[in-house]
């Protein structure tokens, strides 16, 4: 399946992997890309451009004042000649994604455990419903490894059923 996005909406995403995965291994960036693209045009995100996808579901995109590499991708300015080597190769995987040669994962959204944990007692509690994530109207995929703050960290991935 290719996806026929412009090619500024591939820098979009590709940047958006880039700032969440920084530093981490292909695992990561390839559920975090398969998330991106899993999600145009379906359920809530169904005509939402790609930056309203991005802007809402990515802390890459929506909390530039801690994390600064999306913004630095798409600006063209990175710190080191490795950051920029880095991020081309989030491009690439991007792209090729677009163009169908690349197939996504079936990820949708992926969580650490104790996001999981939180969005499902907002949920239950009905305190926040904005907030919370009702966890039945989806199935669990894959998990994968991947380093946050220098620690392991496991995420679980999941699609809507």
């Amino acid at each position: 399946m290719s996806y026929n996005l412009t090619d500024e909406e591939v820098k979009m995403i590709a940047a958006m992997s880039y700032g969440q995965n920084r530093g981490q291994g292909d695992d990561a960036m390839l559920h975090t890309l398969s998330s991106a693209y899993n999600r145009i045009g379906k359920n809530e995100w169904r005509n939402k451009t790609v930056p309203e996808i991005l802007q809402g579901g990515y802390y890459a995109v929506s909390d530039t004042s801690t994390n600064t590499g999306y913004a630095d991708a798409m600006a063209g300015k990175f710190k080191s000649k490795d950051d920029e080597n880095e991020y081309k190769r989030h491009y690439i995987k991007a792209s090729a994604m677009n163009r169908g040669t690349l197939q996504p994962t079936s990820t949708q959204f992926y969580f650490k455990q104790p996001e999981i944990n939180n969005l499902d007692k907002k949920f239950k509690d009905k305190t926040d419903k904005s907030s919370g994530f009702d966890f039945s109207l989806v199935e669990e995929g894959d998990s994968f490894m991947t380093k946050v703050g220098g620690k392991p960290v496991k995420f679980r991935t999941f699609r809507y059923k």
